[in-house]
């Protein structure tokens, strides 16, 4: 009832502060830096295919902890809370807006293990993927949006 309508607004207002905070911290710095603007959309483009920091560190020629720290300086966000971020945005959409299951949705959005996905999901929500998709599915009035 009320409680659960009061929980979601929370968790709407949190993800809405920190997309605004995402927002603010990534709109100047990353402009400045190419090769950050460059990660920032292919991890947009395809959370569930980008590679490790380790990987893309050496991809890029560069050690882990420059990238790390640049990537950093130009999101606020480590690599990967970033990664996960994003990941979870995109899984939010396909819980709302299509009915595949769970375990499919953790697979498009990077998660090879749909039990860690729905850990991970419950420590981001409060809240498990199903019951998100039940709370805030299409014919519902309230709706997180991600």
């Amino acid at each position: 009832g009320y409680l659960q309508v009061i929980r979601s607004g929370l968790i709407e207002l949190i993800i809405l502060t920190a997309r605004k905070i995402e927002e603010r911290n990534a709109q100047s710095p990353s402009r400045d830096d190419p090769l950050i603007s460059a990660l920032l959309e292919e991890i947009q483009k395809d959370p569930a295919g980008t590679q490790s920091l380790s990987q893309k560190a050496a991809s890029l020629n560069l050690s882990v902890s420059q990238l790390s720290r640049r990537f950093a300086l130009c999101t606020g966000f480590g690599y990967a809370q970033y990664l996960r971020k994003v990941r979870l945005e995109q899984a939010c959409r396909l819980l709302i807006n299509t009915r595949d299951p769970v375990s499919r949705i953790a697979e498009a959005c990077g998660y090879e293990d749909s039990k860690h996905f729905g850990e991970i999901f419950r420590n981001a929500f409060g809240m498990t993927p199903r019951q998100y998709r039940k709370t805030f599915s299409q014919g519902s009035s309230t709706r997180l949006t991600t």
